[in-house]
């Protein structure tokens, strides 16, 4: 992992016990945005489309992580 990487990953990683989730979840979503503009450029509708709404539930996901993050510190509070 690369300074630049490692960075964003604790940029995006608020729970630090989930770091290395969200990490892989950050290098799929970076995968997805490449198979995405791949699909747009061939003109490949049907495949964009499954792969958004693939890539939005990973981002449901990483949203979950976090609110679930955000509970635990309103509950110690």
């Amino acid at each position: 992992m690369n300074e630049t990487t490692q960075q964003a990953t604790f940029t995006i990683a608020f729970d630090e016990a989930a770091r290395e989730r969200q990490f892989m979840m950050l290098m799929y979503a970076h995968r997805q945005h490449h198979a995405i503009v791949d699909a747009l450029k061939k003109g490949e509708g049907a495949r964009v489309d499954a792969l958004m709404k693939e890539h939005t539930q990973l981002s449901k996901e990483s949203l979950n992580l976090s609110l679930s993050w955000l509970h635990l510190i309103a509950g110690a509070a």
